[in-house]
């Protein structure tokens, strides 16, 4: 059997490893476990929170086998050990200040939060924010009044509305209060601000640190696999940058290499292709 101990794949999830609504492709799932059984590392870099995947992916404590960038790298999950690493806040004050803003510019706005006792939002909720909150188990969903969210610690601020409002709200809000934030796209209708500083990309040298062990003690290879906006900076601080056929073109241009859809099984074109390599 073929090494692989010195490889990892950091993949992203919406529109990389899932097909449409959030489907798991079975073609990756049979590739990943033979490249995990050649001592491969495989882990995930999302948006999302570490609830929201074990909402949505039966046993992801076992089919990741190193942490987890979650909530765009402000924190990083450890399945095994069951604990947050590397914790990342916005300043609550000013952050709030953010968001008192954007309901004011756009009152059709909706506005949740990622905070470590998981989603919240206030209400009225929208049928788009209810999707967001059922991405969650029942019992991490906080709906609350905007005045009581000062109370909690956040990771990030996740803002939804039709595509051409968020891109105007972006625009709108660095003019209020500068480069202040890290902003980004995940999603046509998917605006986020974390911490600035906070990305995807920023974690890696964490995960190269924490994954360093007796199994693994050579230097790691790292494949990122992205398809979006808040992926490019992940792809370019990894040693090689995977993008599936329907990336973004901004996207495909700093990718090394640009492989099937998600639909078809990006990653196990990868792990295919590393196999033939090693």
């Amino acid at each position: 059997m073929k090494d692989l101990s010195n490889i990892l794949i950091l993949t992203d999830l919406d529109g990389t490893f899932f097909g449409a609504k959030s489907r798991i492709i079975q073609r990756n799932m049979d590739a990943i476990e033979r490249f995990k059984a050649a001592g491969g590392l495989f882990t995930m870099a999302t948006g999302r929170m570490h609830l929201s995947l074990e909402h949505h992916i039966p046993m992801v404590n076992e089919l990741v086998n190193a942490p987890v960038i979650v909530c765009n790298g402000t924190y990083m999950y450890d399945f095994k050990e069951a604990k947050s690493l590397c914790e990342n806040f916005l300043e609550t004050d000013f952050a709030m200040r953010a968001v008192e803003f954007m309901f004011r510019t756009l009152p059709s706005v909706s506005i949740r939060l990622s905070v470590p006792e998981g989603y919240m939002t206030c209400p009225p909720v929208c049928p788009m924010m209810q999707r967001d909150l059922e991405s969650c188990p029942p019992e991490r969903r906080y709906i609350l009044p905007v005045s009581e969210w000062v109370n909690y610690s956040w990771y990030k601020v996740v803002i939804r509305d039709k595509p051409e409002k968020l891109v105007r709200l972006r625009e709108q809000l660095r003019e209020e209060m500068g480069d202040v934030f890290e902003d980004s796209m995940s999603g046509p209708t998917f605006f986020e601000l974390q911490k600035k500083g906070c990305t995807k990309a920023t974690m890696i040298p964490e995960l190269r640190k924490i994954c360093l062990s007796p199994a693994h003690p050579k230097p790691l290879k790292i494949y990122a696999v992205g398809d979006y906006d808040n992926d490019i900076a992940m792809l370019r601080a990894a040693d090689v940058g995977v993008c599936p056929a329907n990336a973004l073109d901004e996207v495909k241009n700093i990718a090394d290499m640009c492989l099937c859809s998600n639909e078809d099984g990006v990653i196990a074109d990868l792990i295919e292709r590393i196999e033939a390599e090693n």
